[in-house]
């Protein structure tokens, strides 16, 4: 009969055998698949997670970002509205009041200097970034331009300081020409003075008395401030005057 295997089992219960056999392994790759599907699901879901955090910490990110870009553009536009309201003041804020350009021309003249005539003029100075005919048009155009293509920005037009060109024409009189040539020399020395010249001198009676009339034509300097210049001082008595800035306190006598 050979090397034929007998078997003794009934073949109803090996099939059963089979079947069952079959049904376990598919159970384990079943079982194996599903935790290998949980695994991945659950590790999507936590790199979704960061993700979905990193995100959010990026927006937080531009949120403040944009919220300091628009508090920088604000302080920038009250900067420069502070900076327009200071150039407009410094124009309405005399730097050499009348006053004191005056008392400044008393006090420096000479013994028997008179003043007969003071004339003060003003003439605004042109500046450059005045615009007319041509170049006012062609400004007026690309402001328009510029406010239509950016309708939040408000067109605002450039300021302008104006400045004066301010001239004192001053005639007096003077027992003789030294002290017309003491007088000049004097005002050139004064810090709010300038282009000082002397016109004429010539002779003239008063209460037939021979005296030397004299004009003097000078402006005052457009970068002059008063606050920042040292007042004259004037000793009478000593027959001279001297800035305070050069006087010194008298200190206590030493034994």
């Amino acid at each position: 009969m050979g090397d034929e295997k007998v078997s003794f089992l009934p073949e109803d219960y090996v099939a059963r055998r089979v079947e069952m056999r079959t049904n376990v392994i598919c159970l384990s790759l079943f079982g194996v698949v599903l935790i290998a599907v949980v695994g991945a699901y659950l590790v999507t879901s936590g790199q979704r997670s960061s993700v979905i955090k990193k995100q959010q910490e990026i927006n937080a990110a531009f949120s403040d970002a944009a919220k300091r870009i628009q508090e920088h553009d604000e302080l920038q536009r009250q900067k420069k509205q502070l900076q327009r309201k200071a150039r407009v003041t410094a124009t309405l804020i005399e730097r050499v009041p009348r006053s004191n350009l005056l008392a400044e021309l008393t006090n420096r003249r000479p013994e028997g200097v008179t003043f007969q005539e003071l004339d003060l003029k003003s003439k605004k100075i042109a500046t450059a970034s005045s615009l007319t005919g041509k170049n006012a048009g062609s400004a007026l155009n690309a402001a328009t331009a510029k406010g239509k293509a950016d309708p939040k920005k408000k067109n605002e037009p450039p300021l302008e300081v104006p400045r004066y060109d301010v001239t004192l024409t001053l005639i007096g009189v003077a027992p003789t020409d030294i002290q017309v040539a003491q007088y000049m020399a004097a005002l050139a020395r004064c810090q709010m003075l300038d282009d000082i010249n002397l016109v004429y001198s010539e002779e003239s009676r008063s209460n037939d008395l021979a005296m030397r009339k004299f004009r003097i034509d000078m402006r005052i300097n457009p970068d002059a401030d008063v606050r920042m210049i040292d007042p004259l001082i004037v000793d009478r008595n000593a027959g001279h005057f001297a800035d305070a800035s050069i006087l010194e306190p008298s200190s206590p006598d030493k034994d």
